[in-house]
């Protein structure tokens, strides 16, 4: 299993409704992220249709097609010609029952590896997807890879902690998350809601996370850009005044259309509260407890 990964994540801009030059965007790139070193490249939420807060969804019903199809083809050529491991934000077309999920599609030389079907839709999404009932791990040289989708990253920690449990070192995270920076007090909204949830699911589960958000203007919202790589970072044994993690690209700062390209070393990952604990021989995160929290609402009562 290799160990060291250079993963890009892309500030894109996608054209409405237009697939055939989002899928040339996302080549153009593709071509610009492999000239940087990067072997994976995350895009955002539904980027090969484009996103709206506001639209009720008749052009993702249209512009859904199913995998295989024209849209995935496309981007295995991508993936095979320039080398590199993909996952692409989609509408997706189930093929037997006709059903639309908002969709990331993994990629490799290959051809397609993985669907996720996201599985909390956001507001209006459920007016033209879905929702899925899966997560799914990408299985890659690198081992175990997480997807998950915006809505699913920032409210929802049990999809997350649920791939970190199940060895997975880093999770992608396509989003379309709006918000403008243009004055302090939106900039924070959109710090808090963004960044301060993919902080928390990084530190909480020790994996790296890789975000890649829309950017710029469409259908009347800003899209917020700041497409980043999270992770762990090398500590000195003990309770030092290292950092838990830290972003290696991207950031806030980070708003213009285009890729950043970090290179992380998954061992990092220590996923700590997942392996045995040394003193008590059994690992402090426990499912089976929580579990029958829930079923049976056996909480203590104050």
């Amino acid at each position: 299993m290799r160990e060291n990964l250079r993963v890009g994540v892309v500030n894109f801009q996608a054209a409405w409704g237009n697939i055939p030059e989002n899928l040339a965007r996302i080549q153009r790139i593709c071509q610009k992220a492999k000239e940087q070193g990067a072997e994976m490249v995350v895009f955002p939420e539904v980027a090969v249709s484009g996103y709206s807060i506001l639209e009720q969804g008749a052009m993702q019903k249209n512009a859904a097609e199913q995998i295989p199809g024209a849209c995935s083809q496309k981007l295995c050529q991508i993936a095979k010609e320039l080398e590199l491991y993909l996952a692409v934000g989609l509408p997706e077309r189930d093929g037997k029952t006709g059903d639309i999920y908002n969709s990331l599609l993994a990629v490799s030389p290959m051809g397609v590896d993985a669907v996720y079907r996201k599985i909390h839709p956001f507001g209006h999404e459920a007016l033209w997807c879905k929702k899925g009932q899966a997560p799914a791990i990408w299985q890659t040289p690198w081992g175990k890879i997480g997807l998950g989708i915006c809505y699913d990253t920032y409210q929802f920690p049990e999809l997350i902690r649920y791939y970190a449990s199940q060895g997975c070192r880093l999770y992608l995270n396509s989003t379309a998350q709006a918000g403008s920076q243009n004055t302090p007090e939106a900039a924070e909204r959109f710090r808090q809601y963004y960044l301060s949830t993919i902080e928390a699911a990084s530190l909480s589960n020790e994996i790296f996370i890789a975000s890649s958000n829309l950017a710029g203007e469409e259908k009347g919202a800003h899209f917020g850009g700041a497409s980043l790589v999270i992770g762990p970072v090398l500590r000195k044994e003990g309770f030092g005044e290292d950092p838990y993690c830290k972003i290696y690209a991207g950031g806030l700062e980070n708003q213009q259309v285009g890729v950043v390209v970090a290179e992380i070393d998954l061992r990092l990952a220590v996923r700590s509260i997942y392996q045995n604990n040394p003193i008590t021989g059994e690992p402090d995160y426990r499912p089976a407890l929580y579990r029958n929290w829930q079923e049976k609402g056996n909480g203590i009562e104050g």
